[in-house]
C-alpha cells in the first residue's frame, strides 16, 4: 500500500519508573475474570469457523521424541500477520448486541462496570496486553521486554494491534510439541504423521474499572475426560478446564520450570484467558523432547515467585489512559499511533502515522460496521 502519512519523529510520552508505578498503584485495579463469548477455528489465513473442535491433552508416552524429524509431517500455516484483528472484527460484526456500546445494552449487568465513568472499549489481542503488563517484570531483567504496539481510534473505540508476527523454525518444533500433547480425542494415541491445524481462538471479554477489553487468544486444548458436544454453549465451556503447552530449551532455567524467565509471561497469557495448566517440555540441542513432560498448575508461578499481580494489573490501567489521553483527539479508521517501550531508556515513546499507510490496519467491512454501530 502507498504511505500517504505524515510521520513525526518518536518523542517520549512517559518515563517508566518502577518505585513510582509501585506507589500510584498501591491500590489495587481488579480486573473482572475474563470469559470466553464465542469460538472460532482457524481454516486459512483470513477465514475463519465457528465449527470447532476442541483438542483434549494426553500427556505423551514415549521416551522420546525428535521433533525437528516429526514437524516435517505437520502443516505449518503462512504468517498470523495476515489476521491482525481479523477475529475480533468478526466477532463484532457478527454479534447479536452491540458491543461497541455496552452501556446501552440490556446484558451490561452481565459485567457491571466499576465506575460511574463513560465507558472505554479496547479491541485487541492478548499478546497486547500480556506484554504491557510484562514491561514492569522486564525493568528488572532487561530481557523479552522491547514492546511496540499500535493503536487506531475511530468512532470513540480503540483498536489494538501488536508487531507484524513472522515465520521462525522455531515455530514448527512449538507445533510439533503441541500435537504431541493433543491427539484427535482422548482414546486415541499420540499421532505426528497427518497434517495438524491448532489454530483455535476465544473471544475473551473482560472489564477493568471504566474500560471494557474485548480480545482474542489461542486456546490450547482441554483438560479433561468427556465429550464436548456442543462448542456453542459458552456457559459449558466456560467451566471446562484449559491447558497450554510450553516448549523450551535445555539449561534455561535452574531446577524448576517455573523459574524459567519466561515463567511470568505464561502466567499473564493464562491470566488473560483462563488457562488453568500449562505443559512444558523441554527440548535439547538435538531438538529432541525427553519424556515426561511437566504438567504445571498457573496459580503456582506466582506462588513460587512472590509476584504480585494486582501491581502488573494496575500498570495495564495506566497505559490504557494514557493511550486514551494521548488519543484523545483522534477519530480516524486508518491513522495509526505507534508506541514504543524502550528498555534501555525506562520510557515509552510514540510515534505517529497519520491518514491511510502501511500502518493502517482495520478491514473496510469493518470500518463501515463500527461506524453503523456507535451512531445508532
Amino acid at each position: 500500500m502507498a504511505s500517504t502519512t505524515t510521520s513525526l519523529d518518536y518523542r517520549i510520552i512517559m518515563r517508566v519508573d518502577l518505585s513510582t508505578i509501585m506507589v500510584q498503584n498501591q491500590h489495587a485495579v481488579s480486573l473482572v475474570p475474563p470469559k470466553i463469548h464465542t469460538l472460532y477455528s482457524c481454516l486459512n489465513n483470513d477465514k475463519f469457523s465457528d465449527e470447532v473442535h476442541l483438542p483434549f491433552f494426553k500427556e505423551p508416552k514415549a521416551k522420546s521424541y525428535n521433533l525437528e524429524e516429526l514437524h516435517k509431517t505437520t502443516v505449518t500455516p503462512n504468517s498470523e500477520a495476515n489476521f491482525v484483528l481479523n477475529k475480533v472484527e468478526k466477532y463484532i460484526m457478527e454479534a447479536e448486541e452491540n458491543v461497541l456500546q455496552p452501556h446501552k445494552n440490556t446484558a451490561t449487568e452481565k459485567w457491571q462496570t466499576q465506575s460511574k465513568n463513560k465507558v472505554k472499549v479496547f479491541l485487541c489481542q492478548r499478546g497486547i496486553l500480556a506484554d504491557i503488563m510484562y514491561i514492569l517484570y522486564g525493568l528488572t531483567i532487561k530481557q523479552y521486554n522491547e514492546v511496540t504496539f499500535y493503536v487506531t481510534k475511530y468512532c470513540g473505540v480503540f483498536h489494538m494491534r501488536d508487531e507484524i508476527w513472522t515465520y521462525n523454525e522455531r515455530e514448527d518444533y512449538n507445533r510439533t510439541f503441541w500435537q504431541l500433547c493433543f491427539p484427535d480425542n482422548t482414546d486415541s494415541d499420540t499421532t505426528t504423521d497427518t497434517p495438524v491445524n491448532d489454530l483455535v481462538y476465544g473471544i475473551f471479554k473482560t472489564v477493568m474499572k471504566d474500560f471494557h477489553l474485548i480480545y482474542s487468544a489461542k486456546i490450547g486444548g482441554v483438560k479433561s475426560k468427556h465429550k464436548i458436544v456442543n462448542t456453542h454453549d459458552m456457559d459449558e465451556i466456560n467451566k471446562l478446564t484449559f491447558i497450554e503447552t510450553k516448549l523450551i530449551k535445555e539449561n534455561s532455567f535452574e531446577d524448576d520450570i517455573l523459574y524459567h524467565p519466561k515463567s511470568f509471561l505464561w502466567f499473564l497469557q493464562g491470566y488473560l484467558a483462563n488457562i488453568k495448566h500449562i505443559c512444558v517440555g523441554v527440548m535439547d540441542e538435538n531438538h529432541t523432547v525427553h519424556t515426561p513432560v511437566q504438567v504445571k498448575q498457573i496459580k503456582d508461578i506466582t506462588k513460587i515467585r512472590e509476584w504480585r499481580p494486582d501491581i502488573y494489573i494496575g500498570f495495564l490501567h495506566t497505559i490504557l489512559k494514557l493511550i486514551e489521553k494521548t488519543m484523545r483527539h483522534v477519530d480516524c479508521p486508518y491513522t495509526v499511533y505507534e508506541f514504543r517501550y524502550v528498555f534501555t531508556e525506562n520510557c515509552i515513546k510514540l510515534k505517529k502515522h497519520n491518514g491511510k499507510s502501511e500502518q493502517s490496519f482495520l478491514s473496510e467491512d469493518y470500518i463501515k460496521k463500527c461506524k453503523q454501530y456507535t451512531t445508532e
